[in-house]
């Protein structure tokens, strides 16, 4: 049975998991979320993921253009 948007909405990371592990898990649980989500409904929701749950960066303002920009502005916020 293939994830829905709950289930993406609940997943948290793991104690000892570095941000950019948790981002790929967390994109490839998006990739299977049925009905298919659209990229921005998938950057808008990872925004608010990190906005919640993380400690807001710098580069938090920046402009996100895809999954691989989002782990970069969270590993490397200057």
């Amino acid at each position: 049975m293939a994830p829905d948007r709950s289930r993406l909405q609940n997943m948290v990371k793991k104690e000892q998991e570095g941000f950019k592990e948790y981002a790929w898990r967390w994109r490839e649980l998006a990739a299977q979320v049925q009905p298919a989500l659209k990229q921005e409904v998938v950057i808008t929701a990872a925004k608010v993921l990190i906005t919640n749950g993380f400690e807001p960066g710098k580069g938090l303002g920046r402009r996100l253009d895809g999954m691989a920009n989002l782990v970069a502005i969270q590993e490397n916020p200057g």
